[in-house]
């Protein structure tokens, strides 16, 4: 299946080496696996909760990236 799938998308995107298309598939199954054991040990809610947490956190911090590069006026000491 390995196989299969790593040819299909040689035909599709060719310029994409083979260790980028190896890790690809090999996350790709991993995730499965993860998401199976998680939905037998009824953990789904509890990681859909945390992964929720992690993206809003991720998207504060972006945007307070953002703020602070627009603060031009600042100085290195309070920009840190």
């Amino acid at each position: 299946m390995t196989d299969f799938i790593k040819k299909s998308l040689k035909g599709i995107a060719p310029e994409v080496s083979s260790e980028v298309l190896d890790a690809a598939v090999k996350r790709y199954f991993t995730s499965k696996k993860e998401g199976a054991t998680r939905k037998v040990k009824n953990k789904d809610v509890a990681h859909k909760q945390r992964q929720a947490t992690y993206e809003r956190k991720k998207e504060k911090l972006r945007r307070r990236q953002m703020a602070l590069e627009k603060k031009t006026n600042w100085s290195k000491d309070k920009r840190a």
